[in-house]
This record gives C-alpha cells, structure tokens and sequence, in this order.
C-alpha cells in the first residue's frame, strides 16, 4: 500500500485561499456610460468585499456629487459563497471635455481611473434649457455704510413642466455680516413673454459688521426639464442646474463727519418717543410712575440702537427696567425698536425740570449727521402729607452751593435781621409766620380730607365698573414676586414703587392713586404711614426699615391669600379676585 503525502495538497489549498480572497478584496470602479452631454449625469459604482468606508473627496473637483446609496450584496453558487457592498454615485460634470473620475482607495486597495468625455451642448440647447430655470439677483445699493442695512433679492423661475430637485436656496452665509429674512417666499406664477413659470422670491436685509468688501455668495438650484429632440441631443428628460451671480458690495468705514464721541448709528430716519403711565404734569411726591423712552431706527435692527441713558435731576429717584429690543417689517426693510421705561418718583414738590434726551445718527439717505431729540419737560409735582419734601427746590439749592452770593445776579445777600437788631420788626415777623402757619395747616388738612373722599369715591366706582372684567393671573403672579423680593432689597422706595404697581393692576387703577387702596383700609393705613416715614425720615434705622418691610409684606400676602381663597369659589366671577382691602372702611 502506497503512502502520500498530504503536505503539498494542504499548501496547494491554501493558497487558492488566499488568492480568491485577494480577488474578493478587489476594489472595483465602473461607469453606466463613458460619454455625456453637459447637462447629463452618470452614475459610478465602487465595488468591495472589504470593511470601510472609501473617501470621495477627491471627486469633488471636477464633478458635484449629488447622491449617493449604498447596496450590500450576497452570493453562494456550487458552494462558493461571495459578498460585497456597492457605493453608487450620481456625478454632474463641472466642466466639458475629457475628465477624468481618479483612482478611489479604501483600507489597501484602489480603484482604476475612468476617462469621461462631456460634450458641450449646442448652443440653441443650452440657451433653451437655461431660459427653463433661472435666477435674478437685485440689490438696494452697490456700496452701503458699515452697520447699515442692505436689501438683497433673489428670484427663482422655472418653467411649467420643470421639476425641482431639494429645496430652494437657503440663508445666504455671508462673513463678518447680519442677516434677517424679510418673510417666507411663497410661489407665484408669473408670465415672461408668453411662457408660464413659477417664481419664488426671497428677500433678506443684510447688516455688514466689517468696511471693506463683502460677497453675496451665489446660489444653485437643480431640477430636470423635459425637452424635444435637437440636434445633438435625442429628447426627453433632461438635468438642468441654475446659478446664481455672485455679488460684491463695498462696505463704507463711519464718515470722518461722524462724531468720534458718540456711538455709530446709520438709520433712514430715527424718532424718539416719550409716554408716560400718567400724566406727567399731575406728579406726587413719593408716588412712583413709569416713563416710557422708545426709539424706532428705519432701516436698522434694534441691537445696534445705543442706550438713551437719560440724566435726571436730583429731586427725582428713577429706577430703570430691562430694555425690550426687537424689530419689525415694514416696506422699506426692517425697522428696530428699542423700549426703556423708567420709574420715577419725586422727592419734592413743586417745579422740577426734566433735561431733554438727545441721540445722534447718520442719516444713510443725504449722508449727514442728524440728533434725535425728546425736549426738556417742566413737570409739577404736588405735596403729598404722607411724603415730606426730603429736598428743597432747585433755586434754593443752588444758592447754597454758590455761598454767600447771589446765583441770579452775583451780589451778596443782605444780612437776615436778628431780634437784637430789630426787636420791633423781628416780633411782627413772629406773630405773621405763625398765623400764616395755622392757614396753611388748616388748609392742608381741609385738602387732604377732600383728595381723600374723592380718591376713596374714585376706587370704589372703578373697582365697581371693573369689578366682572377680570385681571391679567400670569401678570398678578409676576408683580407679586417682584414685590416680595424687592421687601428685603434695602431700597424702600423701590418697594413702594412695586406695591403701588400689583396694587394698580389688581384693581385697575393709575399707579400714582393705587396706593390709596391702603390708605383706606384700618389695618393697611398705619403701616404705609411707618414706611413713609421710614423712607423720608433720615434717622430710621435698619431695624425699623426691616421690621415695616415684614410687617407690611405679610400684610399683603394675608389678604392675597384670602381673595384667591375667595376667588376659588366664586363662581359668579371666573378669573377675577375679590376685593383684596375694604374700600372706605376707615
């Protein structure tokens, strides 16, 4: 019996291993067809049994990759079992003549390069299949100020019949610039020389941040178009891609003109407007109201519009609130708004100046420098009993500052008469300043009993007359807040200010008289007296500021507690809250 040998059998198999896996590994590139017209695609296969994921990046040179899917395959035939994955690319050529698709690689293997012939198309072709999807470009202005707003255009046509691939050109990204989509553009069908098409149109405001030159990038679109056999081309479906122009802008630095002090702001035309929550020549002292500065920039967004950053005198307190900034719509663009509203409250009474407000811009239409002004307002401010003047007006005060001399005519003022001097005289003088005293005491009293029945008469019809309409909850809940946290702020007049402000919305009152609401109660009528004294009363310790404060919140939040109990179960009345205090009880 023979013997053989089954080392070189076993060798002879492994390699015939070896080999079909090299062959399986193989990375293999072909094409659907090898010549095209400019406006045709082709698609390319990559094939490999391998794992990975191949670069195509190197096709992006000379074609536009628009798809790509891939395929997993599996075979067994007479026992032999293969797989691979297919990469499948449809390519658009960017250009005409021989191009070439080059060697593809994954992990170790390559691909072969392909040569592709694109032929361009006839001349009457291409101007026919252009005129079936189009764009149009339009600018406000060939240059524009740095900051400053230009309106950019860009109209898509195509014709009945003509499909669109994707979606329409988005935003445009511009460096170093802002910008805002003026509306959606919503197709319209139009008529361009007896042909039908669709356009859609989007418009966008453009804000650039940087002088020098700025681009408007182009923009593409893709569709397919069928068209009737020409010469050179057989007819039927045809890809058709329209691009948009490219554009350049130059962006113009802040005029040497501009005020180097102020800060830059090119608008059409900018106003300012003034409002106030009541009327602002009926002030009181110690009772806060809200003036409200907004500014409207044509032409412009409202982040660029600069603080007004208003000086007030020192015989008012103003707090100011977060500005609300926004933009809107209109027909030469966008326009920016910008809102700052303040709470002001007097410290005295009787005449009190209010400096004008001014804001310097460009004007982008006769390229001037302009200002925007609020002019000086003269407010009078009423005594208020329960508020003491804490300053005296502006006259006397600047009299002080100035010495011993006179401010309006600069020569020293006489000397006051002493009753060493003029005994006669200084005893007159005594008995006229104390009669003149008990008149004004009595008529002090007789106007605060009036202001106080006709306020008490007032709170009660508007609180009848508003009794079934209801009140904003969401906005009762914030000011509320509000009031609690600012109760351990240290600044009670700012406290004040806020319970003045709950109280006007919670029973539809004006601020400046929704403070009375306390006055008439019996329990809330002794605590608003501690708090003035302890806001104008210079000798008022921490102690006592704190000990107001938590009185009078815990007050509040009793009776505020009570009427949302009550409010509960009403149900005559949904969505509104009882009275909160009883109107006239004292």
């Amino acid at each position: 019996m023979r013997k053989y040998s089954t080392y070189p059998a076993v060798m002879l198999l492994l390699v015939c291993t070896l080999l079909n896996q090299n062959t399986n590994a193989e990375l293999q590139a072909f094409v659907d067809r090898s010549t095209i017209l400019e406006s045709q695609t082709i698609e390319l296969t990559l094939r490999s049994s391998a794992q990975g994921d191949p670069d195509f990046s190197v096709l992006e040179e000379q074609f536009s990759i628009l798809g790509t899917r891939t395929n997993s395959q599996y075979q067994s035939i007479n026992g032999r079992v293969s797989s691979w994955i297919d990469w499948t690319l449809t390519l658009e050529p960017k250009s005409t003549g021989e191009l070439t698709i080059p060697a593809l690689s994954l992990n170790s293997e390559s691909s072969e390069p392909i040569k592709i012939q694109v032929n361009a198309l006839d001349p009457e072709l291409r101007t026919a299949i252009q005129s079936l999807v189009f764009f149009e470009t339009e600018v406000s202005a060939e240059s524009v100020y740095v900051q400053a707003q230009l309106l950019f255009t860009r109209k898509l046509y195509y014709a009945r019949g003509a499909q669109l691939y994707g979606e329409t050109p988005g935003v445009p990204e511009i460096k170093n610039a802002v910008v805002k989509t003026m509306g959606p553009g919503a197709p319209v069908s139009i008529d361009i020389y007896g042909r039908s098409y669709t356009m859609i149109e989007q418009k966008y405001a453009i804000f650039p941040e940087q002088s020098g030159q700025m681009t408007i990038p182009a923009a593409a679109a893709s569709g397919n178009v069928r068209l009737r056999p020409q010469p050179g081309f057989v007819g039927g479906r045809t890809r058709v891609r329209a691009v948009s122009e490219a554009l350049n802008i130059t962006v113009k630095p802040i005029p040497e003109a501009y005020p180097a002090t102020q800060p830059w702001l090119p608008a059409s035309e900018v106003n300012i407007m003034d409002a106030w929550s009541d009327q602002s020549d009926s002030l009181v002292v110690g009772v806060p109201v809200t003036r409200v500065l907004m500014v409207q920039s044509q032409a412009n967004i409202g982040s660029i519009i600069p603080p007004l950053k208003p000086d007030f005198p020192k015989a008012v307190r103003a707090y100011p609130q977060a500005p609300e900034i926004s933009e809107q719509l209109i027909s030469s663009g966008l326009s920016g708004l910008r809102k700052e509203s303040y709470s002001i409250a007097a410290q005295r009474s009787g005449s009190i100046t209010l400096p004008q407000i001014s804001l310097t811009w460009w004007d982008i239409d006769t390229d001037e420098v302009k200002v925007a002004t609020v002019p000086a307002i003269n407010v009078q401010v009423a005594l208020n009993p329960d508020a003491p003047n804490t300053l005296m007006p502006d006259e006397a005060v600047a009299s002080l500052e100035t010495g011993s001399e006179n401010p309006g005519t600069g020569t020293p003022l006489p000397d006051e008469p002493t009753l060493e001097q003029e005994p006669g005289k200084a005893s007159m003088s005594r008995v006229w300043i104390a009669l003149l005293l008990a008149i004004v005491i009595v008529a002090v009293a007789i106007m605060r009993f009036r202001i106080r029945a006709r306020i008490g008469q007032q709170i009660k019809n508007l609180f009848h007359s508003y009794a079934h309409g209801g009140i904003d909850a969401a906005r009762e809940r914030k000011l509320f807040k509000a009031l609690q946290s600012g109760a351990y702020n240290e600044d009670l007049l700012l406290f004040k200010s806020r319970i003045a402000e709950w109280l006007s919305l919670y029973y539809h009152l004006p601020v400046h008289q929704a403070l009375a609401v306390l006055d008439q109660d019996q329990s809330s009528h002794h605590l608003l007296v501690s708090l003035n004294r302890s806001i104008y009363a210079s000798a008022a310790t921490q102690a006592d500021r704190e000990a107001i404060t938590k009185a009078l919140l815990n007050l509040l939040k009793k009776h505020r507690r009570n009427a949302l109990s009550a409010g509960k179960t009403d149900k005559n009345r949904p969505g509104t809250l009882p009275e909160l205090f009883p109107i006239g009880s004292r």
